[in-house]
């Protein structure tokens, strides 16, 4: 949600520095041009593991929907939290 109208210095393939500004539903930065360090598979797999339990919980068709007054919590999930379970981009390399 705060990837709309953010921009970033990155390199053509031919190595030439530019300014490039995301649009609405650009998914981010790629490769090197991200912010952090890499995880290993490991570390992914964990990560993904809590994700797929909140999808499991809280996505389009989850559990969370089918409890009475579930639309009120996620509502308040969304208001406190932004996206919520939110988006997820997974980026690797070898």
């Amino acid at each position: 949600m705060h990837i709309p109208n953010s921009s970033i210095r990155t390199r053509d393939r031919n190595g030439a520095t530019f300014n490039y500004i995301f649009e609405d539903d650009a998914s981010g930065a790629f490769g090197e041009d991200l912010n952090g360090r890499w995880i290993s598979f490991a570390e992914a797999a964990a990560r993904y593991a809590f994700i797929f339990i909140q999808y499991k919980l809280f996505g389009d068709d989850g559990l969370m929907f089918r409890l009475r007054g579930g639309r009120f919590i996620h509502r308040l999930l969304m208001a406190c939290f932004g996206a919520f379970p939110g988006w997820y981009d997974t980026h690797a390399r070898l």
